[in-house]
């Protein structure tokens, strides 16, 4: 039997809010019919806010109607979804609906929005749409919000589940052909980058790694992209590169990452003072022959070696950025999770 070895995916941005030709246009990360439209549904938030698991929420919701045509009957669609730290989606945590008052040449509060945050960290967003009674959906927003409570444990068992992860600044060794980062920096931005080709090592070391061949498998997270030393908001002009991971030397995943970009999509780096910057969501699952081949190499000193790289000869060596759990556009660092056959 050959080796289990399904560690494919990572998840590009879709392309909203593109305007402009040739090499010049731009992504903003939100369709701009959001804002450059006659009906608009503004709301009385930040764009992203941090809070506390569990906590209640109130958002205002205000209607904006100033496009010719009048629109009557209108509702407002709310739903609340999210990513948690461990990469599964959160699509309905809550939804909802009202009939709101959509005044022709009027700006008025339309709707006070109760939610509850979840109770684990999550990066949530709150979708809103003002639909009329025929089924016209003539206004839209978002806004997000980081559930957190702090850092996150390096060390989570979960029964059947142990979730190992490191800081990014944590590198157990890293060697680059150019400029790269040091961990002062990386600490402070939430994030770690090398130019050229090159790699970043993350050990987990973890006495329950010595018994990881009795595991059921072995999933990898982290949030890549190429390195740009400028901060362009996304556009015409990418910068790709080639990835691989590696567990203890044995390459478990390959794939080009088309660029580093930087837009509204990259709400954790905005709220930590950055500019947009953020990956792809990057996920591997080792099983079967792979985990016994990792496990005869990790079980004798129990550490999994994480190397994050771009190969001496990639046909695009564009550099590596590597985020943190508060960078980026996911709420993910480099995080091992080893899941145990059921008891």
């Amino acid at each position: 039997m050959s080796p289990c070895f399904h560690v494919h995916r990572f998840l590009a941005p879709n392309i909203p809010g593109r305007i402009g030709s040739g090499g010049r246009w731009k992504q903003f990360g939100y369709p701009p019919t959001v804002v450059n439209r006659g009906d608009v549904l503004p709301v009385n938030a930040a764009p992203i806010t941090r809070v506390q698991p569990g906590a209640e929420l109130e958002i205002e919701v205000l209607s904006s109607h100033f496009s010719r045509r009048r629109r009557e009957g209108v509702s407002l669609h709310w739903l609340f979804s999210g990513i948690d730290t461990l990469g599964a989606k959160h699509p309905a945590l809550q939804r909802g609906s009202a009939k709101i008052p959509f005044g022709h040449h009027r700006v008025e509060l339309a709707r006070k929005i109760h939610l509850v945050a979840p109770t684990e960290s999550m990066l949530c967003t709150l979708s809103l749409a003002a639909v009329t009674a025929s089924g016209e959906t003539v206004a839209g927003n978002f806004i997000q919000h980081f559930v957190t409570k702090g850092p996150l444990a390096e060390r989570e068992d979960r029964g059947n589940t142990l979730v190992l992860r490191r800081r990014i600044e944590d590198w157990a060794i890293s060697e680059w052909s150019a400029e790269s980062i040091d961990r002062e920096a990386a600490r402070a931005s939430g994030s770690c980058y090398g130019c050229g080709v090159g790699f970043f090592e993350w050990h987990f070391t973890d006495e329950a790694v010595r018994h990881v061949s009795r595991a059921r498998r072995i999933r990898i997270l982290g949030e890549v992209s190429a390195r740009r030393n400028d901060t362009q908001q996304t556009g015409g002009q990418a910068q790709p590169t080639q990835f691989e991971m590696l567990i203890n030397g044995v390459p478990v995943h390959r794939a080009p990452l088309p660029d580093h970009p930087h837009d509204t999509r990259g709400a954790l780096s905005y709220l930590r003072g950055g500019r947009g910057a953020y990956g792809y969501l990057m996920q591997a699952s080792i099983e079967e022959d792979l985990l016994q081949r990792l496990a005869a190499a990790a079980e004798s000193d129990g550490t999994l070696r994480l190397r994050c790289a771009v190969p001496p000869k990639a046909g695009c060596p564009g550099g590596l950025t590597v985020y943190d759990t508060e960078c980026g556009r996911f709420p993910i660092g480099p995080t091992i999770v080893i899941e145990w056959e059921q008891q």
